[in-house]
């Protein structure tokens, strides 16, 4: 999906996000930034749309430990 400046790409991810949660063959949903900016201000927006809504992590093993619990 492209999205101009300012148009609502991460609300746009959110919802998407939340919706397909909502399907009984998904059990979660990954977000993929590639900068650490764009990963705390991602977060910070998901927080603000629905608190605890999502996490973050620093690493791969924290990854995995994320990945394999409910």
């Amino acid at each position: 999906i492209w999205h101009t400046t300012g148009s609502g790409k991460t609300l746009t991810s959110f919802k998407t996000a939340q919706l397909a949660t909502a399907l009984p063959y998904i059990d979660k949903v990954l977000f993929v930034v590639d900068r650490k900016d764009l990963d705390y201000q991602t977060m910070k927006e998901y927080d603000r749309f629905e608190k605890g809504s999502a996490n973050s992590n620093k690493s791969t093993k924290i990854l995995q430990r994320q990945l394999e619990t409910d």
